[in-house]
């Protein structure tokens, strides 16, 4: 195989976009008119395909330098835009080029998926931002980017947060009961759900209410517990207002589907959503199975406790 040839069926595969059904098109019109021994131009090839004028173009060029096409005469004159089809260097370049694109393909499956990382913000009540939007900064604005997520979630939303204020995660209250309504499991992990007087186990109690009153069937929700007490500490003192854990979390996590992941500095409050400046990011991608994983590490640790609120 000669290096124009194999040039020439590199540059073809492009042209026709990887498609090896758009490869067999475009063969099959060039070999009938080689079979029939009748010219084709770039603009009728155009017309008989779904090539565009200017890839019918490119694609005469690439034919022409593998010598699968000549230009006509007449009158000792080359006719530039009309070409006789060389039938047997035609069919073995289109063979060369599926090739190609097969080689292409399968190298791009074994290839791991970009990552998108969207840059997320919530404005503090600073003066200096009034008359700011997010997109300003080229970011989008922190809970309606969540709240689009549990949107379009189909199977799973985990929450992990360290603090949980009513009028925070209200924010979010609606796009969690229609997600849970139609078939979203719910897991929300994070501390202090143990203490009965905590203000966490009282906020997300609420939420779990609702959720019953408003979605007699649907997706399974959990509440987990992630704190740790030493074994002197009296139970009296294990409370959130007590003395402090051997070990709890303090991460701020969202992941959707296990497809995408929120991660970012906003506790699930008032504050965290409207006052204070939180920035975050959505990522997708390969990174976001690492996340998938610590949530289910976490679910599988002896320190997490699931309590039916």
């Amino acid at each position: 195989m000669t290096d124009d040839r194999m040039s020439a069926a590199i540059s073809l595969a492009g042209i026709l976009e990887y498609d090896l059904d758009r490869a067999d098109q475009i063969e099959g019109v060039l070999l009938a008119a080689g079979g029939r021994d009748e010219t084709v131009s770039p603009v009728a090839l155009a017309h008989q395909t779904d090539l565009f004028r200017e890839s019918a173009g490119n694609l005469f060029r690439q034919l022409l330098s593998a010598d699968a096409v000549k230009r006509t005469t007449f009158d000792g004159q080359i006719i530039e835009s009309e070409f006789r089809i060389t039938t047997d260097k035609v069919r073995s370049l289109f063979q060369t080029t599926r090739e190609a694109i097969r080689s292409i393909d399968a190298y791009r499956e074994r290839q791991p998926p970009d990552t998108v990382a969207e840059p997320l913000i919530t404005f503090p009540n600073d003066p200096a931002f009034a008359g700011h939007t997010p997109a300003d900064t080229g970011m989008n604005h922190l809970v309606s980017a969540l709240a689009s997520e549990i949107k379009d979630a189909s199977e799973s939303v985990v929450i992990v947060a360290p603090f949980f204020e009513g009028t925070g995660l209200d924010r979010l209250g609606d796009v969690l009961e229609n997600a849970v309504e139609r078939g979203v499991d719910l897991t929300i992990i994070t501390r202090y759900l143990t203490d009965p007087k905590s203000h966490n186990r009282a906020v997300i109690g609420d939420l779990v209410d609702s959720l019953r009153k408003q979605t007699r069937s649907g997706g399974q929700v959990r509440t987990i517990d992630y704190t740790v007490w030493a074994d002197d500490v009296p139970a009296d003192q294990r409370r959130q207002d007590g003395a402090k854990p051997v070990f709890t979390l303090h991460a701020k996590l969202m992941v959707f589907d296990g497809s995408a992941a929120y991660i970012g500095s906003a506790n699930m409050t008032d504050y965290g959503f409207d006052r204070y400046l939180e920035l975050g990011v959505l990522l997708r991608g390969p990174p976001v199975d690492s996340y998938q994983d610590l949530c289910e590490f976490l679910l599988k640790s002896d320190a997490a406790n699931r309590v039916r609120l």
